[in-house]
């Protein structure tokens, strides 16, 4: 653990050793719970981070929700019709390695981007089954833009007939992004709790 023994703003060294839980969000996954360690500056109230012990425990507490999240995405592709052959066959990928990622938990980092990008879009295992046929992939943009867009519009039906004044731009984000996980948001500030403090 390093030991902090100066303000960098304002070089006071009358410093308040801090533990903060904080939250950080995972695509599909459980948020990431880290235990982070902060110095306060009695004198100026700056707060100098501690990252030698919090990049090691961040980086802990992702993994381990990167790992949850590789099972769960799974199994919503699963619940969704897709067998684990016939997404490897559609993709063009080795003979079981998408068992083997549910089984081991352990995907490289270019694996991990296409498991999230065929949770989020899983009409690109139909696009793919279908040698990327350009008409078809065309086809199936639109059918799900209008699935989406129904969506939405369905939505701000709901939000005027109740008698909600409705802004269309402001509400485009609302719709977009889950609105219980608000720190999903880009520019959010992810979550943060004193835990104890540390004289």
């Amino acid at each position: 653990m390093s030991k902090i023994t100066a303000c960098p703003a304002c070089d006071g060294t009358s410093l308040r050793r801090e533990e903060r839980m904080e939250k950080l969000p995972v695509p599909y996954g459980p948020d990431a719970e880290t235990k982070q360690y902060v110095y306060v500056c009695e004198t100026c109230g700056f707060d100098i981070d501690d990252s030698d012990v919090n990049d090691v425990t961040t980086e802990k507490a992702l993994e381990i929700s990167r790992k949850e999240s590789i099972i769960r995405m799974l199994n919503e592709l699963e619940s969704l019709g897709n067998s684990l052959a016939g997404m490897e066959r559609a993709l063009d990928l080795p003979q079981r390695t998408i068992s083997r990622w549910k089984a081991s938990n352990e995907v490289s980092s270019g694996g991990l981007a296409l498991l999230r990008i065929i949770r989020t879009y899983p009409w690109i295992i139909d696009v793919a089954d279908h040698r990327y046929e350009p008409m078809f992939a065309a086809q199936m943009l639109v059918h799900q833009a209008a699935n989406v867009f129904g969506k939405y519009a369905l939505s701000a039906n709901m939000l005027v007939s109740a008698g909600i004044k409705y802004d269309a731009t402001s509400s485009l984000s609302g719709f977009f992004f889950n609105a219980d996980r608000p720190e999903s948001r880009p520019g959010t500030v992810v979550q943060t709790e004193v835990v104890n403090e540390i004289a």
